[in-house]
């Protein structure tokens, strides 16, 4: 199963942070005053609004909102803070999934000139890149993505995939066993981790994961790379048929639906 490049937010939106609570101070009255009580002032601090309510509505208007939205959020935004870097790049995602390239760019370019080390928009730049079909520039962009400290999970299931789709298989499993040791292991990264490791030589272990795939998937794409692996590594038909009568249960979906007929008329004239 392929994955989709995602672009990436600079800032998580799952868990808000928790308020502060109120602070309480005793202050003495004079001394000179006698018989008088302690006052106790209660003094609340001015309630500071975390990251995830700050950039909650924005990141959201990116997701699902109209572009006059986007921009009006935005805006205001930027007039507390014209170099608000999460601003910025949540404005680059927008016109990259609008297809506005140019408009991406600019925006992260703005991005960059704010904070130029962050591994995310390099992420992001090696995406509208490939998106461009700037092979060779999208993988200079990875290749920084890779060099950074602190990098992004979703950052690395991006390069990895990158390089699996480039036919560069002995860089993308390592891509991938560094995002396994960070995570673990999802189903549609295992069937791309186990394939790449296929490709560039590891059969046991591609082995491995395919029949643990196998085992747990919901999905009949998340078979499929272990489908071409019985059937163009192991020669194993009668296997592969059971493949594919677990596929046909799980629904074959319309990515691999063309594919998938032809290897099953294959398989199955090999398996009689």
């Amino acid at each position: 199963m392929k994955i989709l490049l995602i672009m990436v937010f600079l800032v998580s939106c799952s868990t808000p942070e928790k308020e502060k609570s109120s602070v309480v101070k005793e202050k003495k009255v004079n001394d000179s005053i006698q018989k008088k009580k302690k006052q106790v002032v209660v003094k609340k601090k001015e309630k500071k609004v975390s990251r995830f309510e700050k950039y909650k509505k924005i990141t959201e208007l990116v997701n699902n909102g109209r572009e006059a939205e986007v921009l009006r959020e935005s805006s205001r935004l930027l007039e507390k803070n014209k170099n608000d870097v999460y601003v910025l790049n949540a404005l680059s995602i927008y016109y990259y999934r609008q297809g506005k390239f140019d408009m991406s760019k600019t925006f992260l370019q703005r991005a960059f000139s704010v904070s130029e080390g962050k591994s995310v928009l390099y992420n992001n730049l090696a995406i509208i890149l490939n998106a461009e079909e700037k092979k060779e520039e999208s993988n200079s962009s990875f290749k920084k993505v890779l060099n950074k400290t602190g990098k992004n999970n979703l950052s690395l299931e991006n390069a990895a995939f990158f390089y699996l789709e480039n036919r560069d298989f002995e860089r993308s499993y390592k891509i991938y066993e560094q995002r396994v040791r960070a995570k673990g292991m999802t189903l549609p990264l295992a069937s791309n981790y186990a394939f790449s490791l296929w490709q560039a030589g590891k059969k046991e272990k591609a082995r491995k994961i395919f029949k643990k795939i196998y085992l747990r998937a919901n999905k009949s794409e998340l078979l499929f790379n272990y489908l071409l692996f019985l059937y163009h590594e192991d020669k194993k038909y009668t296997e592969a048929r059971n493949v594919i009568s677990k596929m046909e249960k799980l629904g074959i979906s319309s990515a691999i639906k063309p594919r998938f007929g032809i290897l099953k008329k294959q398989i199955l004239r090999r398996a009689k």
